[in-house]
């Protein structure tokens, strides 16, 4: 595979997940110059951040010819000052090591907001990509609620006898976003938005959850789509209440639980 301009790097963190193409409904953000600007300082640290939790940030880019837009998600490196280089954490789509989509922009989460980055002397490999951050960015205000990427999460979507695999990109609280495929005689038209649907989600070989939702919405080709699900999974108590409650106790620190989420 060619490079544009980067050195090849010796680190190598890619999974066998899919990146994003959001060409139909999620076209490219322009650099919003209105928007609160965000110093570099801070923009390091967030990114060094990052990294030392493996979460990914978003790299935009746009198709030179027909101007669809494509997200690849990528794990920072550590950062001192303006160079700053990142790994791509899954296989780059076709076409974009032969130089046929254009670098935009960065995005760069940061609790319910994004940090929109321009991207100064920027290129990449089939490894990752290498760029000199600006002076200041932008934070843009983003959902309510964070979505967390995924990888290596097996999905099967079962609606009236009708099962289509996949995998699992990303998830909030509120909802999972889904890529499925669909192979003859099968088509996405079988799914129904006002129908239920199960999702159930493994890894390995094991079940992780089971539950029942609602299709929000489906877009993309003809053999694969991305779909957006509502779980409507209703809270049961697996066992009755207690007709006296136990004391309650406040303890001083607060204990803290660390545990590492299925799904991530």
């Amino acid at each position: 595979m060619q490079s544009t301009d980067l050195k090849s790097t010796t680190r190598n963190t890619r999974k066998t997940h899919r990146h994003s193409d959001d060409a139909h409904e999620a076209p490219v953000t322009p650099i919003n110059q209105s928007a609160r600007k965000i110093s570099r300082e801070t923009l390091i640290n967030r990114l060094n951040f990052l990294h030392f939790q493996s979460e990914a940030l978003t790299v935009l880019l746009t198709h030179r010819q027909n101007g669809r837009s494509l997200r690849l998600h990528a794990i920072p490196e550590p950062c001192a000052d303006e160079n700053f280089t990142c790994l791509w954490n899954a296989t780059l789509p076709p076409g974009v090591d032969r130089g046929d989509f254009e670098l935009r922009h960065l995005e760069v989460p940061h609790g319910h907001h994004i940090l929109q980055v321009a991207l100064g002397k920027a290129s990449l490999t089939e490894n990752g990509l290498t760029c000199q951050l600006p002076e200041v960015c932008h934070q843009l205000t983003s959902r309510r609620i964070r979505r967390h990427f995924c990888s290596d999460i097996a999905v099967n979507v079962i609606q009236n006898g009708a099962s289509f695999s996949g995998t699992l990109e990303d998830f909030s609280a509120a909802a999972f976003r889904l890529e499925l495929q669909a192979k003859p005689p099968q088509t996405f038209q079988w799914l129904k938005q006002e129908e239920p649907l199960t999702v159930i989600f493994s890894q390995s070989g094991q079940t992780l959850l089971s539950t029942p939702g609602q299709l929000l919405r489906s877009h993309g080709k003809r053999d694969q789509h991305t779909v957006v699900v509502k779980p409507s999974l209703a809270q049961q108590s697996r066992f009755p209440a207690k007709k006296h409650r136990n004391r309650r106790l406040a303890l001083r620190p607060a204990p803290e639980a660390v545990f590492t989420h299925p799904l991530t």
